[in-house]
């Protein structure tokens, strides 16, 4: 047997190998059927791909020509994968390089993850091939996984192992030796800088630090090829700086592929950029290459005074460049698109503009190249179509339905409409867990009934009439003149059972033992028989009759009947001259005595009893089902949202409730009507069933533990209690019902014998007498049995518990509670030493200002606002006004104070200290009132999952007041101008995160409101996506809106904020427009070269002589084959000279293909601003 077991064990073993080798399921690539035979797989392939050619583009001039001097690293060949009949990727060919870094960029469904998975293995290529560090990816897959890492989107690691272990396993995995694998596990931990977090568990670690643990996974081992999809996805600016810096270093000797939604990640990072459109790659190049290819050319910012008349500086600007374009014009910032065929003119112009800028109140400007988002959106497929249909969608939002809202009742049904809806569909789209909720406790009636229903049992089962029952039983036998034999046969038959035999006088020898041992002859002496003869007479004869006759004794309950079956079974025997023939005697029906059944029904041991234990024990769990759409509406902030919308709190709660206690009135009917069908009695007719209005839960009081002086006083407070106080009424009210059945039989039994109620108590048990003697009909009473108490008792906690909701709700009691609980005192911004002058100044102003200068000046407007969290100092006495067309962003590394500062002024959490306005409105005192006229985008979506997006809308339209009708209209109209026409009608758990990022942006949107709040509202969106909504937002603002935005996409804010701030530790570090803070902190600029592909080395030590001698502040940051990347940290040097000395070098060195003259990033300003939070 153990043979053929572990035989069996390899034969599965075998199976189970080959299956998942054929058939690898979703995930991974499949072996031929044959594949134990061949060759390769047994001694694996020792030689690598030797065609590693690079593949000629189809079209030429949209891809910069490949490397000669670099390895091949990666090589896919006209890769293709189909589902069904649409081609994700179609003849895909690329080159990867060692020692680079190749950036995959594409819109969502581009086909970028599906390339990925191919090139790991995940998934099977359609047709076509990759050779991924010498090995066919089709053909030798276990090969190319030796030398891969990847670092996936999402993070897969194991909760529960530590840093340390995580790199200590993939190395070994990888193949490395213990010594290798320690030297491995302290490099990357130090290299990632988490040397304080090295033996702490995976669940433990932030997001980002969870995606340095998996970069580590994917780099340890020698990894020479690496695949890293948007690894800094979820990281703050200063963090994804940080990660790139690492790839840089790491990138010598690995083939690195990386794909990201940050245009200005793949700028820095991508020594080659290869996007894809509708799974066909459109472009390849440096980043250089490609801004020259698709890029419109320079951009010319000007930051100016108050004072400036922006038509002057367009009439300066057009005697150089008669076709410029205006890009924008804010209150603060004035830009232009210069075209690069006219850069040999830059130097002039920009002269003139800087020897008049003091005349045209300029304060000072900057250039900056195309940025790669732009060439992104052009090199996409369809760019046409795709920009004039982004623009007409954009322009519509010029055309958004103003709102008719409704008042007073109309209002409140339009909101009780909202909430009823919200519930209904949430019902019943979650039917499986609301089918469980019904059917629970009619399934807990239907195990304690069906099992007796079954079997029939209604009382105890029948019970055997013999001697057995008894312990050790004593039979008397008197002999007498026995003429039948039936003293033998009794005598047989006993002893044949094994019981004890005595002979002599019954009553004599009763007489005597009675006096001596009473308890014996009580507990032993049972039956006794004495054998004679009768003379009978019958008819004319006269004649001698055996005789039997019988002695029971009269304590046990059911000693006669045996007497009488112990002789009847020897008569029975001596007749028939069989002794194993006799005769069974049973008691049934065999029914519970009337004390027995008030002792049962006293303690609970009733069948009744025992059904209202299971129902209520099912209710307990039913209660579960109202409270988790509450936590889980508030866990994911959509009440907080509904709040800001305009929901009234008294409309909230009574909808919940109402809808809450009709579906359990439901419950309650189906439980009954369970009950009514078996015909249990005390369950059976309305009347009866009234008592299960009271079921959630049974708690029993244990009367043995003689402990009442301690029960009574705790039930009073248990009353409390609902589930408790439910429980005993429930159980009080069926105690009445059962006694009253019990008691009123028992009276029409005596009266049957002209016994009235009181002469028939005479006659009972004390136990009797006692429960139908105090019998009261009443359900309601306050007395024993009675459940007035219970009644009153929860009506009271109903009403404190609904009082206690609104005074939460309504922030009543918060503050009190906390220097009760906290002892804190008023807390006050502290003092900043080094604050910004710009900042400073800004704070002066505001707090010189009136509430009423400031409330006719802003729209939005705080005053010294702070928050401590205990003591922990949040935000710190920010100070600042927004104007109408403002957007003024937010920015700061996470735990900066952004989201904080956004809580506060949408409600969700109280200032410590200060005050603000929005609209007028007091944020401390009327934030119900300001709810009305703004909009808010959350960090993380606030929406319910089983709502569709049309659903959602409609929902939030009606709370703001909207009729359903014109709520349908305005929802197909945002979804235009937002861009998810197509996904309206799925459910929001079935969209992607970035048309979860649109519909949120949508809600904000509804009832037209003044000012709106967006936080990060552009994450999980694709490149294009991201354009098409600073688009979208950048025509809100220009409406006259009031924008608040905080975002970790630098380039984003450059676009829409005509101001902003950078916070750390809770504080403004620097408040001003875009190109100020440039000029201010962003010192210097970067210039780049692209050298000829035909030159040789010696050209390019002559460019560097030329930029040493011209410019011998510039530093050599990054050299290439054919590119040359320098920086310049002196802000003295004029942007004319630079254009000026960069025009003449490439007339003069003919080896000078192109150049590109840039001023430094926002990114510059971010990073040397929070340096000091992330020391």
């Amino acid at each position: 047997m153990i043979i053929m077991l572990v035989l069996d064990t390899f034969i599965y073993l075998i199976v189970a190998v080959y299956i998942e080798a054929v058939f690898p399921g979703i995930y991974g690539v499949p072996l031929p059927w044959y594949f134990p035979v061949t060759a390769s797989y047994w001694c694996g392939r020792t030689a690598k791909e030797t065609d590693i050619s690079a593949s000629a583009p189809i079209d030429s001039g949209f891809f910069e020509k490949e490397p000669s001097n670099l390895k091949v690293g990666v090589q896919i060949k006209n890769l293709k994968k189909v589902y069904g009949t649409k081609a994700a990727v179609q003849s895909l060919s690329l080159n990867m390089y060692e020692n680079q870094i190749t950036v995959l960029l594409g819109h969502n469904g581009a086909g970028k993850t599906t390339t990925l998975l191919m090139l790991t293995g995940m998934i099977t290529p359609t047709s076509g091939t990759a050779i991924v560090n010498g090995y066919d990816i089709r053909r030798d897959m276990a090969s190319v996984r030796k030398s891969m890492g990847i670092c996936p989107q999402h993070d897969i690691i194991f909760e529960d192992l530590t840093v340390t272990e995580h790199i200590y396993f993939y190395s070994r995995l990888k193949g490395l030796t213990k010594s290798q694998t320690k030297i491995e596990t302290t490099k990357y931990i130090a290299m990632m800088e988490l040397q304080d977090k090295r033996n702490s568990k995976a669940s433990k670690l932030s997001g980002g630090m969870k995606r340095k643990l998996c970069l580590c996974i994917a780099l340890c081992g020698n990894s020479k090829v690496v695949m890293l999809d948007e690894p800094t996805s979820g990281m703050d600016p200063s963090a994804r700086r940080a990660l790139w810096d690492l790839l840089l270093k790491q990138k010598e000797g690995r083939t690195i592929l990386l794909t990201t939604q940050f245009m200005d990640e793949a700028d820095i990072l991508g020594d080659r950029i290869a996007i894809m459109s509708e799974g066909e790659l459109k472009c390849c190049g440096s980043s250089f290459f490609l801004k020259k290819k698709y890029g419109t050319g320079y951009l010319l910012i000007i930051d100016k005074g108050p004072e400036c008349d922006s038509n002057k500086v367009t009439a300066l600007l057009k005697g150089y460049i008669p076709d410029i374009e205006v890009r924008s014009n804010t209150e603060s910032e004035l830009s232009y698109l210069l075209p690069e065929n006219r850069v040999s003119v830059f130097e002039a112009m920009l002269k003139q503009l800087e020897s008049q800028s003091r005349k045209l109140n300029v304060h000072s400007y900057g250039i900056s190249l195309t940025t790669l988002e732009e060439v992104f959106i052009r090199a996409g497929a369809q760019h046409s179509q795709e920009v004039g249909r982004h623009h007409a969608l954009s322009s519509e939002v010029d055309n958004l339905p103003k709102p008719t809202y409704t008042s007073g009742m109309r209002l409140i049904a339009s909101q009780c409409l909202a909430m009823y809806l919200k519930r209904y569909i949430s019902m019943k789209r979650s039917w499986v867990l609301w089918l469980i909720h019904f059917v629970l406790p009619t399934i807990f009636v239907l195990l304690i009934m069906l099992p007796s229903w079954l079997i029939g049992i209604t009382d105890l089962p029948p019970m055997p009439l013999t001697l057995s029952e008894y312990e050790a039983p004593i039979t008397l036998i008197e002999k007498g003149d026995d003429m039948g034999g039936n003293y033998q046969s009794y005598k047989r038959s006993l002893l044949q059972e094994g019981y004890r035999v005595e002979h002599g006088s019954i009553v004599e020898k009763m007489l005597r033992l009675t006096r001596v041992s009473p308890n014996i002859v009580r507990k032993r002496y049972i039956v006794g028989a004495s054998f004679n003869s009768s003379e009978i007479s019958t008819l004319d004869l006269h004649r001698m009759w055996p005789t039997i006759n019988v002695w029971f004794n009269n304590d046990p309950y059911h000693s006669p009947a045996v007497a009488l079956g112990v002789a009847l079974n020897a008569v029975l025997q001596k007749i028939t001259n069989c002794s194993l023939c006799s005769i069974q005697f049973v008691n049934h029906p065999f029914p519970f005595s009337e004390d027995t059944q008030v002792t049962n029904i006293a303690k609970g041991d009733s069948k009744g009893e025992q059904i209202a234990l299971y129902t209520t024990f099912a209710f307990v769990f039913t209660s579960c089902f109202y409270i988790m759409f509450i936590v889980r509406e508030n866990t994911c902030k959509s009440k907080h949202l509904q709040f800001v919308a305009g929901t009234k709190i008294p409309i909230f709660w009574l909808v919940t409730f109402v809808f809450d206690f009709i579906t359990y009135i439901l419950v309650c009917l189906l439980t009954l009507t369970t009950l009514a069908c078996f015909q249990e009695d005390g369950f059976k007719t309305a009347e009866d069933l009234r008592i299960l209005s009271f079921q959630i839960i049974k708690i029993l009081k244990m009367e043995d533990l003689n402990l009442k002086h301690v029960t009574d006083p705790v039930h009073y407070v248990m009353l409390l209690v609902p589930h408790y106080s439910l429980a005993s009424a429930l159980s009080e009210s069926y105690i009445t019902f059962s006694f009253q059945k019990l008691c009123e039989k028992m009276f029409k039994i005596c009266a049957q014998v002209g016994l009235d109620e009181n002469d028939c108590l005479k006659n009972v048990s004390w136990t009797v007498m006692d429960a139908c003697g105090n019998l009261e009909g009443s359900y309601y009473k306050w007395e024993e049995h009675g459940i007035g108490r219970n009644i009153l008792f929860s009506c009271i906690v109903g009403l404190v518990l609904f009082l206690l909701i609104f005074l939460i709700e309504y922030d009543t009691i918060s503050r009190p509670l906390k220097l009760l609980i906290f002892k804190c005192k008023p807390q006050y911004p502290a003092e900043n030493s080094d604050e910004d002058f710009d900042v400073a100044q800004e704070r002066s102003r505001i707090r010189n200002m009136t509430s009423d200068e400031l409330t006719s000046s802003y729209d939005l407007a705080v005053k010294d606002l702070t928050k401590y969290y205990k003591k922990f100092l949040a935000v710190n006495g920010l100070s600042v006004g927004v104007k109408r067309y403002e957007c003024f962003g937010l920015l700061g590394a996470n735990g900066a104070g952004k989201t904080t500062t956004f809580k506060m002024l949408t409600g969700d959490v109280r200032m410590t200290y200060g005050e603000g306005w929005i609209m007028g409105y007091r944020i401390r005192k009327e934030m119900r009132k300001i709810h009305k006229v703004i909009g808010y985008c959350p960090q993380f979506d606030a929406l319910l999952d089983e709502l569709t997006a049309l659903e959602t809308i409609v929902m939030f339209s009606l709370i703001k007041g909207f009729r359903r009708s014109d709520a349908s209209c305005l929802a197909e109209k945002l979804a235009d101008i937002l861009d998810f026409r197509e996904h309206l009608n799925k459910q929001v758990r079935q969209m992607s995160g970035g048309n979860k990022r649109k519909l949120s942006a949508a809600v904000a949107l509804i009832g037209d409101p003044t000012v709106l709040f967006f936080d990060e509202p552009t994450s999980g969106m694709d490149p294009a996506t991201k354009h098409f909504f600073k688009n979208v937002i950048s025509k809100i603002r220009d409406q006259g809106k009031c924008i608040i935005l905080t975002s970790h996409g630098l380039e984003e804010c450059e676009t829409l904020c005509t101001r902003l701030a950078i916070m750390v530790d809770g504080n403004f570090r620097c408040l001003g427009s875009v190109q100020h803070l440039k000029n201010k902190f962003a010192r210097g600029c970067t210039f780049t070269i692209k050298v000829k592909k035909e030159s040789k080395a010696v050209t390019t030590q002559v460019i560097e002589k030329y930029v040493k001698d011209k410019l011998p502040m510039a530093q050599l940051r990054e050299k290439h084959e054919d590119l040359l990347i320098y920086s310049i940290s002196d802000s003295n040097v004029p942007w004319s000279a630079m254009f000026g000395i960069l025009e003449k070098g490439r007339r003069t060195i003919n080896e000078i293909e192109d150049y590109s003259l840039g001023q430094g990033s926002l990114e510059q300003v971010f990073l040397s601003l929070t340096k000091r939070q992330n020391d």
